[in-house]
């Protein structure tokens, strides 16, 4: 017998619902970083994007870099408050060998907005490794707790980010 929500082929509703939020979502995306990145030239090129999820969630899926650009928190930090993040990330420490990072856990993603466009500049996995300018490197304790300190306040994000 047929479930009477079931379309011809087996599609649910919901299926397609999912789907045309998830077309809706990539759209928009698209019209929010053209923006930012015209809003970025009046400032000068002192800007950056910040993609985050809560360092304190556990997930079952991965979290990926492309997951958390489609689906992270999303704020634009500029002047002192962009200078200051980059500030903290400059300060890592190269990382050991033991120290891996793991793309599937990553918890912010910062892209920098210039005349050139938007690139990224750091990804920061769960646990404080960091891949910043090509270089793998590790935040230690004090400097993890600064850099979501900064985007709690500056993202106005509270979960998770103490």
């Amino acid at each position: 017998m047929a479930n009477a929500n079931m379309g011809k082929n087996g599609d649910t509703p919901m299926k397609w619902l999912l789907c045309l939020c998830g077309i809706v979502s990539i759209v928009s995306a698209g019209y929010v970083r053209r923006g930012l990145a015209q809003d970025n030239k009046n400032n000068n090129g002192d800007c950056v994007e910040v993609f985050s999820f809560p360092f304190d969630a556990e997930t079952l899926c991965p979290v990926t870099p492309t997951w958390i650009r489609a689906r992270g928190a999303h704020c634009k930090l500029c002047a002192q408050r962009a200078r200051s993040l980059v500030q903290v990330l400059d300060v890592a420490a190269p990382s050991r060998p033991t120290e891996v990072f793991s793309e599937n856990r990553v918890r912010v993603l910062i892209r920098s907005l210039d005349a050139d466009g938007a690139h990224d500049l750091a990804i920061i996995d769960k646990e404080g490794r960091v891949i910043y300018k090509g270089e793998r490197k590790a935040l230690r304790p004090n400097s993890l707790a600064s850099l979501r300190r900064q985007i709690r306040e500056g993202c106005n994000t509270g979960h998770g980010f103490n």
